[in-house]
């Protein structure tokens, strides 16, 4: 009966060492290691050092040492505009320029200069990706929150143009003569649809998307 007993408490001690040996997840274990890195940030950099340094590794192209900087400010500055901003540059510059662009409608609308210029910044992006449509919205998005803004007008003209959507860019040129800054080119273009003007600078459209 005694070495009953005794197998008995061995199994149950066999059977604590080994719950002993199953650690904590990966996702629990990259949050200690977020913390870590939290705690350490008041002692080492501060907050606007981290942002500064991170904007000139993108500046240089170094995507891994920008996302270093930003990575410990995840948890107690997730809502930092800035922080955001560099965030998605550095999607963008990975190659995910749709996912860079989805990343700033975290931006609070509240902050409205942030939020105009995320706006802007992703449908740059959008355009880049052939998403012309998506870009579009952030466009004419823009018009709704800033009013006529002549770097946006362009945008949409070039925009639609290029996609052949002629009429609907007459829209916008004809607010950029009304804004007393239209090029030649976009005059011309204003005055004969079946001329249009051709913004080499940006993307042609896929159709096969």
């Amino acid at each position: 009966m005694k070495q009953s007993f005794r197998f008995v408490l061995v199994c149950l001690a066999l059977a604590g060492c080994e719950k002993q040996e199953v650690g904590p997840s990966p996702e629990e274990l990259i949050r200690r290691q977020q913390l870590r890195e939290s705690a350490q940030l008041s002692k080492s950099k501060t907050v606007e050092e981290r942002l500064a340094a991170a904007e000139d590794y993108l500046t240089q192209g170094n995507v891994i040492a920008a996302s270093k900087e930003l990575r410990p400010l995840l948890i107690t500055h997730h809502d930092n505009p800035k922080l955001i901003f560099l965030l998605a540059r550095c999607e963008a510059q990975s190659g995910d320029k749709v996912a860079a662009a989805e990343m700033l409608e975290s931006i609070d609308e509240s902050d409205s200069a942030s939020h105009v210029e995320a706006l802007w910044m992703a449908a740059e992006w959008l355009i880049a990706a052939h998403q012309y449509d998506t870009a579009q919205q952030k466009l004419e998005r823009m018009l709704d929150l800033a009013g006529d803004v002549t770097r946006v007008h362009r945008k949409l003209a070039s925009n639609l143009n290029n996609q052949g959507r002629r009429i609907e860019a007459a829209t916008h040129l004809r607010a950029l003569a009304r804004l007393g800054d239209i090029r030649e080119k976009e005059l011309f273009a204003m005055n004969a649809y079946s001329n249009p003007f051709i913004d080499d600078s940006m993307p042609k459209p896929d159709h096969r998307c």
